[in-house]
């Protein structure tokens, strides 16, 4: 609170117009003992509405409520006689006639001519009705940043739940390199390494540091930056980049798509060199045959066998690529009829030719038919029996097909081969894969099988164990023949 003192007394009765205050914030008044303005400043000036020419020399009781002089002039006595400070609530009204309630916080001094001077601190004291009003807006501003917090939240979840589905991982972290965001696609990658938010940014590869991947993505702010990371037989590819303070990593396993270019270029490689044998010997044949040795009905038939079996070669391949294609694209729904099975698989086993010593059985029910497409049935079975032929080398081999019931009939190839492991057999229908030791084919057998099977509407599964040979079974809607 401001204390009148020496610098009013010191001013002297004769320079009350020099005596304006300002180096108070606040609307302040200095009056006499009696009440009379000797000093006031700008701030005063405007909350009374008036200048320091009309204030000065006025009583401040004039600008008090007529209802409340009396009162003032009592308290401002007995702050005279008892020479203490005290705070009064009183209604105000300014020179122009406007009314306003306020606090006077008075503070009795003695200048240095040994007269009593008053200071007063008039602070304006706003309507209860304002007061209200601002408690309702505060509290209606206070519901609104619930709600907002609330759909905030609501948006935090979704989002969460919504990073979880993605296939890839992402990885949020902070500047001092700790866990912000994880998804589950992320934590699976890294395993056994744990992320956990709040905890160090782990390091989940041999060989690949992700704090120092990260620690240049905050560097060099929003270049991004990508690796690729191979880790225990798994291929992932890294993006990343610093969005705001923190850096952000996508992580997608590219180990399939890796594992079917490198069986792409594998087979256009196998392809090439399997085109270039076939062709050259056939040419070479030809040269021969022109050379002379088709006089010679020997030499002749012997080339001309030769050039027939490479010729064949070459259409088998034709074929298959051609069916692969045409199944997978989809170009036309195969046509649908009633396909005799019994007349397919001594077909199919009339064509093998297993290795020495190994027997052939077939059998099936002669009413036993399905609805599907001949051609498609007739590859399915083809391709199947071919597979095992080549890969059983003593034993027997096994065809045959029965009413499962249910609408479905099941066809079965079994063989007594070198089978094949877990990792051959999650990969067995993978296009252009040939299993570990098997150089004969293009690995499009169980390929086109497979897709073959899909657009009759139909299942095709493997079982193989290593030495215990392998069981194709397919699955088909059965049919009927109904005679006239």
């Amino acid at each position: 609170m401001a204390t009148i003192g020496s610098p009013l007394g010191a001013a002297g009765a004769g320079k009350r117009r020099e005596m304006r205050i300002d180096l108070v914030g606040e609307p302040f008044v200095a009056t006499d003992e009696h009440g009379v303005i000797r000093a006031v400043n700008a701030v005063a000036e405007r909350l009374l509405e008036a200048t320091s020419e009309r204030l000065l020399g006025a009583p401040l009781v004039r600008f008090v409520e007529e209802d409340e002089r009396i009162t003032f002039r009592r308290e401002l006595a007995r702050i005279a006689a008892r020479r203490e400070g005290i705070v009064l609530r009183h209604g105000l009204r300014t020179r122009q006639g406007e009314f306003l309630t306020a606090e006077l916080a008075a503070c009795p001094a003695m200048s240095l001519d040994g007269e009593l001077e008053i200071g007063w601190l008039l602070r304006e004291v706003p309507p209860a009705g304002a007061d209200l009003a601002g408690l309702a807006r505060s509290a209606a501003e206070l519901q609104r940043l619930e709600r907002a917090n609330e759909r905030l939240e609501d948006e935090h979840r979704r989002l969460h739940r919504l990073l979880d589905r993605l296939p890839e991982g992402v990885i949020a972290v902070t500047p001092t390199l700790e866990v912000d965001r994880a998804n589950a696609a992320a934590r699976r990658f890294a395993h056994p390494a744990v992320l956990v938010r709040g905890k160090a940014l782990p390091e989940p590869w041999v060989g690949f540091s992700l704090r120092l991947f990260v620690e240049e993505l905050l560097e060099r702010g929003a270049v991004p930056g990508q690796r690729i990371v191979s880790s225990g037989g798994s291929l992932y590819a890294l993006s990343g980049s610093r969005v705001g303070s923190c850096a952000l990593v996508a992580i997608h396993d590219v180990s399939r798509v890796e594992r079917r270019d490198r069986a792409e270029r594998e087979f256009v490689a196998n392809a090439a060199h399997e085109l270039r044998t076939p062709v050259a010997s056939i040419t070479a044949s030809i040269e021969v045959l022109q050379s002379g040795a088709k006089e010679i009905p020997e030499d002749r038939d012997r080339f001309l066998g030769h050039i027939e079996r490479e010729a064949l070669r070459l259409t088998s391949l034709a074929r298959s690529l051609l069916v692969l294609a045409r199944v997978q694209a989809a170009i036309e729904e195969p046509r649908v009829d009633v396909v005799a099975l019994g007349a397919v698989l001594e077909q199919a086993a009339a064509r093998l030719v297993p290795r020495e010593g190994v027997e052939m059985r077939v059998g099936c029910p002669p009413e036993l038919v399905v609805l599907g497409n001949s051609d498609l049935v007739e590859q399915i079975v083809a391709n199947l029996t071919e597979n095992a032929a080549k890969n059983t080398y003593d034993g027997s081999i096994s065809i045959g097909a029965l009413d499962s019931g249910g609408g479905s009939v099941v066809i079965e190839i079994s063989d007594t081969g070198r089978g094949m492991d877990a990792g051959e057999r999650e990969r067995a229908f993978e296009r252009f894969y040939r299993g570990d030791g098997r150089g004969e084919g293009f690995g499009l057998g169980l390929t086109i099988a497979q897709q073959a099977a899909h657009a009759l509407r139909g299942t095709l599964e493997v079982e193989s164990a290593v030495g215990r040979g392998t069981t194709a079974r397919l699955t088909l809607p059965s049919g009927r023949i109904v005679h006239p």
